[in-house]
């Protein structure tokens, strides 16, 4: 990535529309203590972080403001912030670190959906149709979603269903 700096970074918590308005600025480590990392993809590092006052775990995915133009990104954030499905992770606020933007989002500890397919075949076996009719229901019912909300995904695979159990 292509900042190296970022801890020392101001940054503003956006959990609002217009909270980016607002002279308090906060950085991420102000809020969240940030652990092990969880992947990695085109766009970013997703880790762990909890949150400070409560002790409550989520995930943080991390984008370098090198690597990706900031207008991009805050678009994602914003769009991001205005899902509410089941289907669609919890958004749960920005922070624009000096390197890095910072998106705080639900922690779902179930993998990715190749990864569920994989561990039932090897640990029970062949999947029962009737869940995959369900499985399948629950990745339409997203997409419809994100195209009602007119937001084209750009990468619908596998790896990117996140399960939030085993």
């Amino acid at each position: 990535m292509g900042c190296s700096t970022s801890s020392s970074a101001v940054s503003k918590p956006a959990h609002h529309a217009d909270a980016a308005e607002k002279s308090t600025e906060l950085r991420l480590l102000d809020e969240y203590s940030v652990g092990l990392t969880l992947g990695e993809g085109a766009f970013g590092v997703v880790s762990v972080c909890k949150k400070r006052s409560t002790g409550q775990e989520f995930a943080v995915k991390m984008v370098d403001k090198v690597e990706t133009p900031v207008e991009q990104i805050k678009k994602e954030a914003e769009m991001l912030q205005s899902m509410e499905h089941p289907n669609v992770v919890k958004f749960h606020g920005v922070y624009y670190e000096r390197c890095f933007v910072c998106i705080v989002m639900d922690k779902l500890d179930g993998g990715d959906l190749v990864e569920g397919l994989q561990r039932h075949l090897k640990e029970r076996g062949q999947i029962n149709p009737l869940d995959v009719v369900h499985v399948a229901y629950q990745m339409a019912a997203s997409i419809q979603y994100l195209h009602s909300r007119n937001v084209v995904h750009r990468d619908i695979k596998g790896d990117n269903y996140l399960m939030d159990r085993k």
